[in-house]
């Protein structure tokens, strides 16, 4: 459970409604999250396994990072081994020095002779590095063999089309 939302592992908003992530669940972790945000004596707190214990404690913290913008915490925990981090937009993921260094968003040819960017592949081999030969096909292009092999008849894909279910 402590892995999957016990304890005070989650996501909080910050003043500016965007949101932190905090998984500081080893003791050295969280024990930088609480020198970080001023609060020694949520330490002990944070190591309990009492269920009500652990929601206070997250009520806690859920009050005290909605007191400050995401910059602000984003500042407060530069430098912080602390498993908190900002969760970013899309756009700022894309431009994000460890998304860039680590090449994750890659320019992959259209059959058209244009591009289009996407997620590259994140597990990077020494002595294999990826090919982005060509995107993925169109949504919805393969809807007949998949609604087929499914079960349904030529006329109810057909109805399904023209009721749009299908999209465009």
């Amino acid at each position: 459970e402590t892995l999957n939302g016990g304890s005070y592992y989650d996501y909080y908003q910050t003043s500016d409604g965007r949101w932190l992530a905090v998984g500081s669940l080893e003791p050295k972790f969280w024990a930088a999250f609480c020198q970080a945000v001023a609060r020694p004596e949520w330490l002990a707190r944070g190591l309990s396994l009492d269920p009500a214990g652990q929601q206070a404690l997250k009520a806690d913290i859920r009050q005290l990072i909605a007191g400050r913008s995401l910059a602000d915490w984003a500042a407060i925990f530069a430098g912080v081994d602390a498993c908190v981090e900002p969760v970013l937009t899309t756009a700022e993921m894309t431009t994000h020095p460890h998304t860039q260094a680590r090449n994750l968003v890659v320019n992959v040819p259209k059959p058209d002779g244009s591009q289009q960017r996407q997620i590259g592949q994140p597990l990077k081999f020494s002595a294999a590095a990826p090919e982005y030969r060509h995107v993925g096909p169109r949504p919805g292009a393969h809807n007949q063999e998949i609604l087929q092999a499914a079960g349904y008849t030529p006329a109810e894909i057909a109805a399904f089309q023209a009721q749009g279910v299908l999209g465009s």
